[in-house]
C-alpha cells in the first residue's frame, strides 16, 4: 500500500472551485473506468509538473462517489490510498476471488462467505486491520462516499461516508461497508449493518442507481453549499451494453437503466463544460462476471476509445479546467436545473 500525506499540498486545489469524480457499477468494466482515470491524472500530472502525482488521483479532486466495484474502486483510492495501480490489482483479485472460474453452483451464503473473505484478504496485504473504521480519523481532503441499497427499500441509496458530516449516518466497519456494496441480492445474503436487535440490511446496487453521478451532485451540494463553483464533475461509465430480449443478463439490465440517466444527464448538461461523461461505445457490450479472469479486452478497448480524437480532445480541456481552477457552474445550478435550455441561459448570463 502506498502511504502519502497531502495534508499540506494545496497545488492542485483552488478554494474557488471543485472537481468531482463518480464511478458507475457494472463488475469487471469498472477496470475500463480506472483505466480512463489513470489516463486523465497522468495527463494532470504531466501538464503541472508534477509526475510523481499521476498514480494518486485524490491529489487532484474533492469528492469521490460509486456503487457496485466503482464504489469499491473509490473506498481503495480515498479510504485506503491505494495508487491507481493498486487499486486495479486489488478489484481484479477480489474479482476472481468472488467469481472463481469453473463454479457454477454456489449458495448465497457461500458467495457471502467468499466476499467477506475476499475484503479482509485486502486488507491483510495491505497491512491493516480488519476491524479499521469506515470513517476516517481526521477529515479527509478527498472525500468519498458510496452507496448500497436498504432491502426493505431497494431503490434507496443509502449513503456509506468516509468522513463526518452533518447528522448521524452508518457508523461500520471498512468490511462491512465494502461487503455491502457489493452483495447483490440474486448471488449473495443481505448485509447486517448495526447492533443485533436493530441492524439494517443491505444488498449491492441500489435499484435504477448504477449510474450514481445525480446523488453524488447532492452529496456535493450538501458538503460545498450551493455557491461552491465546479471546474470538473467526471462521470466514467463500465462500458455501454448491447441489449438483449430474450436472455438479458443482470449486468446488461441494469446497464439499461443506467444508460437512461446517462442520456438524462447528457441531454441536460449538454452546455455545460464542467460535465465530462466518459463510457466506452464498443469492445464492452459483454462484459460478465467471467471477464475478472479475462481483462486484456476490457484494457484494450479503453485504450482504444481514448485515442479517438474526440476523447483525447474532451480530456485534454477537463486537464485545463482543473489546473486552471476554471469553475464556470455552481453546484446549486447543477443540481437545480432541469434542461439544456436553463442552463444555457446561465452560462450565457454568468
Amino acid at each position: 500500500m502506498s502511504n502519502t500525506d497531502d495534508s499540506n499540498d494545496t497545488s492542485h486545489h483552488q478554494e474557488r472551485d471543485i472537481a468531482i469524480v463518480s464511478l458507475d457499477g457494472g463488475g469487471p468494466g469498472v477496470v475500463s473506468e480506472l483505466t480512463v482515470l489513470e489516463e486523465i491524472v497522468e495527463r494532470f500530472a504531466y501538464d503541472s509538473g508534477t509526475e510523481n502525482y499521476g498514480s494518486h488521483p485524490t491529489k487532484y479532486w474533492d469528492l469521490i462517489g460509486g456503487v457496485g466495484f466503482g464504489g469499491l474502486a473509490a473506498l481503495l483510492l480515498g479510504r485506503l490510498h491505494l495508487t491507481l495501480k493498486e487499486t486495479m490489482d486489488e478489484l481484479v483479485t477480489i474479482g476472481r476471488a468472488i467469481y472463481p472460474q469453473g463454479l457454477h453452483e454456489n449458495t448465497p451464503e457461500e458467495s457471502t462467505r467468499r466476499l467477506r473473505n475476499a475484503v479482509e484478504d485486502l486488507l491483510r496485504r495491505n497491512r491493516l486491520p480488519l476491524d479499521i473504521e469506515l470513517r476516517e480519523s481526521r477529515q479527509p481532503r478527498c472525500r468519498v462516499i458510496v452507496f448500497a441499497a436498504p432491502t426493505a427499500a431497494m431503490d434507496h441509496c443509502q449513503a456509506f461516508r468516509t468522513y463526518k458530516h452533518r447528522g448521524k449516518g452508518l457508523e461500520c466497519t471498512f468490511v462491512e461497508a465494502a461487503c455491502a456494496i457489493l452483495a447483490a441480492p440474486e448471488s449473495f445474503t443481505p448485509v447486517a449493518i448495526g447492533p443485533s436487535l436493530r441492524s439494517q440490511k443491505f444488498g449491492g446496487i441500489p435499484r435504477g442507481s448504477i449510474n450514481p453521478t445525480k446523488e453524488v451532485f447532492r452529496e456535493a451540494q450538501r458538503i460545498f453549499g450551493d455557491e461552491k463553483p465546479v471546474s470538473l464533475v467526471l462521470s466514467l461509465g463500465s462500458g455501454q451494453r448491447k441489449l438483449f430480449s430474450s436472455s438479458e443478463s443482470r449486468i446488461t439490465r441494469i446497464m439499461h437503466v443506467g444508460g437512461i440517466v446517462e442520456r438524462d444527464l447528457s441531454h441536460q448538461l449538454d452546455s455545460v463544460p464542467a460535465y465530462l461523461r466518459l463510457n466506452v461505445d464498443r469492445g464492452l457490450e459483454t462484459i460478465e462476471n467471467a471477464h475478472w479472469h479475462d481483462i486484456d479486452p476490457i484494457i484494450t478497448s479503453t485504450q482504444v476509445y481514448l485515442e479517438m480524437a474526440t476523447i483525447t480532445n474532451f480530456i485534454d480541456e477537463a486537464v485545463r479546467r482543473v489546473l486552471r481552477g476554471d469553475g464556470s457552474i455552481t453546484l446549486g445550478q447543477l443540481v437545480g436545473l432541469n434542461s439544456a435550455t436553463k442552463l444555457r441561459s446561465v452560462l450565457t448570463t454568468a
